[in-house]
Protein backbone atom coordinates (compact mmCIF):
# COMPACT_ATOMS: atom_id res chain seq x y z
CA UNK A 1 0.00 0.00 0.00
CA UNK A 2 3.04 2.30 0.72
CA UNK A 3 4.19 1.63 -3.06
CA UNK A 4 0.89 2.25 -4.25
CA UNK A 5 0.54 5.66 -3.02
CA UNK A 6 4.26 6.98 -3.43
CA UNK A 7 4.43 9.04 -6.93
CA UNK A 8 6.53 6.81 -9.12
CA UNK A 9 8.90 9.02 -9.88
CA UNK A 10 10.33 8.69 -6.24
CA UNK A 11 10.70 4.93 -6.70
CA UNK A 12 13.48 5.41 -9.30
CA UNK A 13 16.55 3.92 -6.99
CA UNK A 14 18.90 4.82 -9.59
CA UNK A 15 19.05 7.76 -8.47
CA UNK A 16 21.53 6.69 -5.40
CA UNK A 17 24.13 4.79 -7.81
CA UNK A 18 24.28 7.96 -9.97
CA UNK A 19 24.63 10.93 -7.80
CA UNK A 20 25.32 9.17 -4.58
CA UNK A 21 29.11 8.77 -6.06
CA UNK A 22 31.70 11.32 -4.83
CA UNK A 23 34.39 9.67 -7.64
CA UNK A 24 31.90 10.05 -10.30
CA UNK A 25 30.59 13.57 -9.62
CA UNK A 26 34.15 14.96 -9.39
CA UNK A 27 34.54 13.87 -13.03
CA UNK A 28 31.79 14.84 -14.93
CA UNK A 29 31.83 18.00 -13.06
CA UNK A 30 35.41 18.47 -14.81
CA UNK A 31 34.00 17.32 -17.74
CA UNK A 32 30.85 19.72 -17.58
CA UNK A 33 32.92 22.86 -16.51
CA UNK A 34 35.00 22.55 -20.11
CA UNK A 35 31.45 22.12 -21.77
CA UNK A 36 28.78 24.21 -23.43
CA UNK A 37 25.89 22.63 -22.09
CA UNK A 38 24.54 19.31 -20.36
CA UNK A 39 22.42 16.90 -22.52
CA UNK A 40 20.68 13.87 -20.16
CA UNK A 41 18.23 11.48 -20.87
CA UNK A 42 15.44 9.88 -19.43
CA UNK A 43 15.07 6.76 -18.39
CA UNK A 44 15.92 5.68 -15.84
CA UNK A 45 15.78 9.09 -13.58
CA UNK A 46 19.51 8.48 -12.30
CA UNK A 47 21.71 9.76 -15.14
CA UNK A 48 18.82 12.10 -16.33
CA UNK A 49 18.96 13.86 -12.25
CA UNK A 50 22.86 13.81 -12.70
CA UNK A 51 22.49 16.02 -16.03
CA UNK A 52 20.15 18.27 -14.23
CA UNK A 53 22.81 18.65 -11.00
CA UNK A 54 26.12 18.94 -13.35
CA UNK A 55 23.92 21.73 -15.26
CA UNK A 56 23.06 23.56 -11.97
CA UNK A 57 26.92 23.53 -10.17
CA UNK A 58 28.71 24.38 -13.66
CA UNK A 59 25.67 27.01 -14.60
CA UNK A 60 25.33 25.38 -17.88
CA UNK A 61 22.24 25.04 -20.55
CA UNK A 62 20.16 21.91 -19.64
CA UNK A 63 19.01 19.85 -22.24
CA UNK A 64 16.59 17.32 -21.41
CA UNK A 65 16.05 14.65 -23.40
CA UNK A 66 12.69 12.22 -22.70
CA UNK A 67 13.59 8.61 -24.93
CA UNK A 68 11.05 6.66 -22.35
CA UNK A 69 7.79 8.77 -21.40
CA UNK A 70 8.10 9.30 -17.09
CA UNK A 71 4.45 7.89 -17.46
CA UNK A 72 5.16 4.64 -19.36
CA UNK A 73 7.38 3.27 -15.74
CA UNK A 74 4.28 4.30 -13.90
CA UNK A 75 3.23 0.57 -13.00
CA UNK A 76 0.75 -0.69 -10.80
CA UNK A 77 -0.27 2.87 -8.73
CA UNK A 78 -2.92 4.94 -7.31
CA UNK A 79 -4.44 8.00 -9.37
CA UNK A 80 -3.42 10.72 -7.02
CA UNK A 81 0.23 9.23 -6.74
CA UNK A 82 0.43 9.38 -10.72
CA UNK A 83 -1.04 12.78 -10.56
CA UNK A 84 1.77 13.83 -7.62
CA UNK A 85 4.35 12.66 -10.19
CA UNK A 86 3.62 14.38 -13.44
CA UNK A 87 3.41 17.44 -10.81
CA UNK A 88 6.97 16.36 -9.47
CA UNK A 89 8.32 15.56 -13.45
CA UNK A 90 7.08 19.28 -14.43
CA UNK A 91 8.54 20.67 -11.98
CA UNK A 92 12.15 19.24 -12.86
CA UNK A 93 11.42 19.87 -16.65
CA UNK A 94 10.61 23.27 -16.33
CA UNK A 95 14.66 23.95 -15.27
CA UNK A 96 15.52 22.86 -18.46
CA UNK A 97 16.47 25.12 -21.34
CA UNK A 98 15.53 22.49 -24.24
CA UNK A 99 13.11 19.19 -23.90
CA UNK A 100 13.55 17.13 -26.65
CA UNK A 101 11.87 13.36 -27.19
CA UNK A 102 11.92 10.84 -30.02
CA UNK A 103 8.55 11.71 -32.46
CA UNK A 104 5.92 14.55 -33.39
CA UNK A 105 3.23 12.95 -31.77
CA UNK A 106 4.74 12.35 -28.68
CA UNK A 107 5.87 15.75 -28.35
CA UNK A 108 2.77 16.67 -28.64
CA UNK A 109 1.56 14.83 -25.82
CA UNK A 110 4.41 15.52 -23.06
CA UNK A 111 3.46 19.33 -24.38
CA UNK A 112 -0.21 18.66 -23.30
CA UNK A 113 0.71 17.26 -20.27
CA UNK A 114 3.62 19.23 -19.00
CA UNK A 115 2.52 22.25 -20.82
CA UNK A 116 6.39 22.80 -22.00
CA UNK A 117 7.66 22.92 -25.42
CA UNK A 118 9.13 19.24 -26.85
CA UNK A 119 10.91 19.23 -29.87
CA UNK A 120 10.59 16.12 -32.34
CA UNK A 121 14.18 14.30 -32.92
CA UNK A 122 14.09 10.67 -34.25
CA UNK A 123 15.98 7.53 -33.88
CA UNK A 124 17.60 8.05 -37.61
CA UNK A 125 19.18 5.55 -39.72
CA UNK A 126 22.60 5.22 -41.60
CA UNK A 127 24.17 3.20 -44.36
CA UNK A 128 24.75 0.84 -41.56
CA UNK A 129 21.19 0.07 -41.57
CA UNK A 130 21.02 -1.18 -45.17
CA UNK A 131 20.74 -4.95 -45.99
CA UNK A 132 21.52 -6.72 -48.81
CA UNK A 133 18.57 -9.72 -48.80
CA UNK A 134 19.96 -12.55 -49.28
CA UNK A 135 16.46 -14.21 -50.94
CA UNK A 136 15.81 -13.47 -54.70
CA UNK A 137 13.47 -16.14 -55.19
CA UNK A 138 10.95 -18.03 -54.11
CA UNK A 139 11.36 -18.78 -50.02
CA UNK A 140 11.60 -22.22 -48.94
CA UNK A 141 11.38 -21.85 -45.19
CA UNK A 142 9.68 -18.48 -45.22
CA UNK A 143 10.06 -16.71 -41.49
CA UNK A 144 9.08 -13.50 -40.21
CA UNK A 145 11.64 -11.68 -37.66
CA UNK A 146 11.19 -10.16 -34.81
CA UNK A 147 14.70 -8.79 -32.80
CA UNK A 148 14.30 -6.33 -29.34
CA UNK A 149 12.12 -6.95 -26.27
CA UNK A 150 8.58 -7.77 -25.76
CA UNK A 151 6.11 -5.45 -23.14
CA UNK A 152 2.81 -6.29 -22.00
CA UNK A 153 1.26 -3.99 -24.59
CA UNK A 154 2.13 -5.04 -27.53
CA UNK A 155 0.74 -8.97 -26.39
CA UNK A 156 -2.09 -8.20 -28.33
CA UNK A 157 -0.25 -7.01 -31.72
CA UNK A 158 1.81 -10.27 -31.93
CA UNK A 159 -1.21 -12.45 -30.82
CA UNK A 160 -2.62 -10.97 -34.03
CA UNK A 161 0.47 -12.06 -36.28
CA UNK A 162 0.39 -15.76 -34.82
CA UNK A 163 -3.35 -15.59 -35.60
CA UNK A 164 -2.68 -14.37 -39.09
CA UNK A 165 -0.02 -17.21 -39.40
CA UNK A 166 -2.27 -19.69 -38.27
CA UNK A 167 -4.86 -19.38 -41.13
CA UNK A 168 -2.02 -18.74 -43.54
CA UNK A 169 -1.13 -22.25 -43.06
CA UNK A 170 -4.84 -23.63 -42.18
CA UNK A 171 -6.51 -22.19 -45.07
CA UNK A 172 -3.72 -21.30 -47.91
CA UNK A 173 -1.59 -24.47 -46.88
CA UNK A 174 1.48 -21.26 -46.25
CA UNK A 175 3.70 -22.08 -43.48
CA UNK A 176 5.31 -19.16 -42.09
CA UNK A 177 7.36 -19.37 -38.66
CA UNK A 178 8.24 -16.15 -36.49
CA UNK A 179 11.45 -15.59 -35.17
CA UNK A 180 11.72 -14.00 -31.90
CA UNK A 181 15.42 -12.90 -30.89
CA UNK A 182 14.04 -11.94 -27.75
CA UNK A 183 16.57 -9.41 -25.75
CA UNK A 184 13.61 -9.03 -23.11
CA UNK A 185 10.70 -10.36 -21.93
CA UNK A 186 8.51 -7.75 -19.92
CA UNK A 187 5.37 -9.35 -19.86
CA UNK A 188 5.10 -10.81 -16.39
CA UNK A 189 4.51 -14.64 -18.27
CA UNK A 190 2.15 -12.81 -20.35
CA UNK A 191 4.45 -13.58 -23.40
CA UNK A 192 5.49 -17.63 -22.39
CA UNK A 193 1.20 -17.62 -21.83
CA UNK A 194 1.21 -17.06 -26.01
CA UNK A 195 3.67 -19.48 -26.96
CA UNK A 196 2.49 -22.16 -25.04
CA UNK A 197 -1.30 -21.72 -26.34
CA UNK A 198 -2.72 -24.29 -28.56
CA UNK A 199 -0.08 -24.73 -31.31
CA UNK A 200 1.80 -21.55 -31.15
CA UNK A 201 4.96 -23.06 -29.86
CA UNK A 202 5.33 -24.99 -33.52
CA UNK A 203 5.10 -21.75 -35.61
CA UNK A 204 7.22 -19.96 -32.79
CA UNK A 205 11.49 -20.07 -32.75
CA UNK A 206 12.33 -18.37 -29.65
CA UNK A 207 16.26 -17.31 -30.06
CA UNK A 208 18.44 -15.83 -26.97
CA UNK A 209 20.43 -12.13 -27.69
CA UNK A 210 22.98 -12.07 -30.19
CA UNK A 211 25.51 -9.55 -31.78
CA UNK A 212 24.26 -6.88 -34.70
CA UNK A 213 25.77 -8.69 -37.24
CA UNK A 214 23.64 -11.87 -36.64
CA UNK A 215 20.56 -10.04 -36.15
CA UNK A 216 21.33 -8.88 -39.63
CA UNK A 217 21.74 -12.23 -40.88
CA UNK A 218 19.27 -13.73 -39.93
CA UNK A 219 16.62 -10.29 -40.93
CA UNK A 220 18.59 -10.62 -44.50
CA UNK A 221 17.16 -14.59 -44.92
CA UNK A 222 13.75 -13.36 -43.66
CA UNK A 223 10.90 -12.32 -45.35
CA UNK A 224 10.60 -9.66 -43.25
CA UNK A 225 11.03 -7.48 -40.70
CA UNK A 226 8.51 -7.58 -37.77
CA UNK A 227 7.46 -4.38 -35.61
CA UNK A 228 4.81 -4.82 -32.62
CA UNK A 229 3.46 -1.64 -30.52
CA UNK A 230 0.24 -1.00 -29.19
CA UNK A 231 -2.93 -1.66 -31.23
CA UNK A 232 -5.22 0.59 -29.23
CA UNK A 233 -6.05 4.10 -30.01
CA UNK A 234 -7.06 4.62 -27.32
CA UNK A 235 -3.49 4.71 -25.59
CA UNK A 236 -2.33 8.21 -26.52
CA UNK A 237 0.98 8.10 -24.52
CA UNK A 238 2.04 4.26 -26.59
CA UNK A 239 0.62 5.71 -30.03
CA UNK A 240 3.42 8.19 -30.15
CA UNK A 241 5.99 5.95 -29.34
CA UNK A 242 8.83 5.07 -32.57
CA UNK A 243 9.98 2.21 -31.50
CA UNK A 244 13.92 2.69 -31.16
CA UNK A 245 14.59 0.51 -34.42
CA UNK A 246 11.74 1.82 -36.39
CA UNK A 247 13.42 4.06 -38.86
CA UNK A 248 16.64 1.89 -39.18
CA UNK A 249 14.48 -1.32 -40.28
CA UNK A 250 12.64 1.12 -42.34
CA UNK A 251 15.30 2.14 -44.42
CA UNK A 252 17.34 -1.02 -44.74
CA UNK A 253 16.12 -2.43 -47.90
CA UNK A 254 13.97 -5.18 -45.88
CA UNK A 255 10.10 -5.13 -46.11
CA UNK A 256 8.36 -5.73 -43.10
CA UNK A 257 4.77 -5.53 -41.17
CA UNK A 258 4.38 -3.10 -38.14
CA UNK A 259 1.61 -4.21 -36.09
CA UNK A 260 0.20 -1.00 -34.88
CA UNK A 261 -2.24 1.39 -33.93
CA UNK A 262 -3.92 3.28 -36.96
CA UNK A 263 -3.90 6.38 -35.61
CA UNK A 264 -0.30 5.99 -34.05
CA UNK A 265 3.20 7.76 -35.73
CA UNK A 266 4.20 4.49 -36.45
CA UNK A 267 1.74 3.97 -39.31
CA UNK A 268 2.29 6.91 -40.88
CA UNK A 269 6.00 6.44 -40.63
CA UNK A 270 5.30 3.12 -42.19
CA UNK A 271 2.88 4.23 -45.04
CA UNK A 272 5.63 6.34 -46.60
CA UNK A 273 7.88 3.04 -46.88
CA UNK A 274 7.04 1.06 -50.24
CA UNK A 275 7.32 -2.56 -49.23
CA UNK A 276 5.82 -2.12 -45.62
CA UNK A 277 2.50 -2.55 -44.39
CA UNK A 278 0.57 -1.25 -41.72
CA UNK A 279 -2.07 -3.37 -40.26
CA UNK A 280 -4.14 -3.54 -36.82
CA UNK A 281 -6.08 -6.73 -37.74
CA UNK A 282 -5.77 -10.37 -38.82
CA UNK A 283 -6.81 -10.20 -42.11
CA UNK A 284 -4.31 -7.06 -42.47
CA UNK A 285 -1.60 -9.03 -41.45
CA UNK A 286 -3.03 -11.93 -43.62
CA UNK A 287 -2.71 -9.92 -46.46
CA UNK A 288 0.59 -8.31 -45.14
CA UNK A 289 2.30 -11.58 -45.03
CA UNK A 290 0.85 -12.42 -48.34
CA UNK A 291 3.02 -9.71 -50.05
CA UNK A 292 6.27 -10.14 -47.81
CA UNK A 293 6.24 -13.44 -49.63
CA UNK A 294 5.72 -12.22 -52.91
CA UNK A 295 8.31 -9.33 -52.34
CA UNK A 296 11.43 -10.72 -52.98
CA UNK A 297 13.13 -7.19 -55.37
CA UNK A 298 15.89 -5.53 -53.20
CA UNK A 299 14.36 -1.98 -53.76
CA UNK A 300 15.49 0.83 -52.00
CA UNK A 301 13.47 2.26 -48.83
CA UNK A 302 15.03 5.26 -48.45
CA UNK A 303 14.11 8.21 -50.40
CA UNK A 304 10.99 9.00 -48.63
CA UNK A 305 13.37 8.67 -45.18
CA UNK A 306 15.89 11.35 -46.15
CA UNK A 307 14.59 13.81 -43.83
CA UNK A 308 14.99 10.71 -40.69
CA UNK A 309 18.53 10.32 -41.66
CA UNK A 310 20.65 10.62 -38.59
CA UNK A 311 22.94 13.46 -40.35
CA UNK A 312 19.79 15.31 -40.52
CA UNK A 313 18.69 14.95 -37.09
CA UNK A 314 21.87 15.45 -35.71
CA UNK A 315 22.07 19.30 -37.46
CA UNK A 316 18.35 19.58 -36.06
CA UNK A 317 19.44 18.88 -32.72
CA UNK A 318 22.63 21.18 -33.14
CA UNK A 319 20.06 24.01 -34.02
CA UNK A 320 18.98 23.11 -30.91
CA UNK A 321 22.08 23.50 -28.56
CA UNK A 322 23.56 27.09 -30.61
CA UNK A 323 19.64 28.26 -29.20
CA UNK A 324 20.06 26.37 -25.80
CA UNK A 325 23.92 28.17 -25.15
CA UNK A 326 23.16 31.38 -26.86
Amino acid sequence: MIYFIIPPLLLDFSVKRWILQPSLRAMLTKIAHESDCIVSSYGPLGPFLLGWWLARKTRKSWIADIRDSFESRDGKTSRLAKSLSRCLEARLLCKATQCVTIGKTLADHLMTTYDINFAAIYNGWTDIDIISRRNKNKFVEPYLYYAGSIYEHRISALAIVLEAIHLKAIQENKKIKLKIQLLNDHTDGALTKLINYELNHEIIELLPPVDPKMVNEELANSIGALVLETIDDNDILRKGTVTGKLIGLLASRMPGIAVSSKTGEIRELVNKVPGWYGVDDVEGCREALDKLLNHCSMDSNIQALMEFNMSKQAELFLQLVRKAIQ
